[in-house]
């Protein structure tokens, strides 16, 4: 795998309810150690209720001490 698509929140398909990276119900760090030839990941949101700019940071701090470049 080398792009990883990243979403996070309940497991639901309320778009409504995403949640930054590390914050949701979905296995992050497992679905991170899994993808081992990791180039590039995208954090997207469909909808947010809160800041979109202050959860993507949000995500990638959460993110950048998980992901390591191959």
């Amino acid at each position: 795998m080398r792009f990883l698509h990243l979403k996070d929140g309940p497991v639901s398909r309320d778009n409504a309810q995403q949640r930054p990276a590390g914050q949701g119900e979905m296995p992050l760090p497992e679905l991170l150690e899994a993808a081992t030839a990791l180039e590039a990941g995208v954090v997207e949101f469909d909808a947010y209720d809160g800041d979109v700019f202050d959860a993507l940071a949000q995500s990638l701090d959460y993110l950048s001490g998980r992901v390591v470049a191959a």
